[in-house]
């Protein structure tokens, strides 16, 4: 959190995040939802794999 609040200039009382776990089958879902489906400004990192490689 610490790194975030920095980098982003934003207080800690503002930041939230999660960490899930997800098996490969479920990952495919949740990446098309969070990441493919979004606009390219709301996607801080574009990812640099298929994920349909981790099936």
């Amino acid at each position: 959190m610490e790194v975030l609040s920095r980098d982003l200039g934003a207080d800690k009382h503002w930041i939230t995040c999660t960490i899930e776990d997800y098996d490969a089958q479920e990952w495919q879902s949740v990446f098309k939802t969070e990441i493919a489906d979004k606009p390219d400004t709301a996607v801080y990192k574009t990812p640099e794999y298929d994920p349909k490689d981790l099936l």
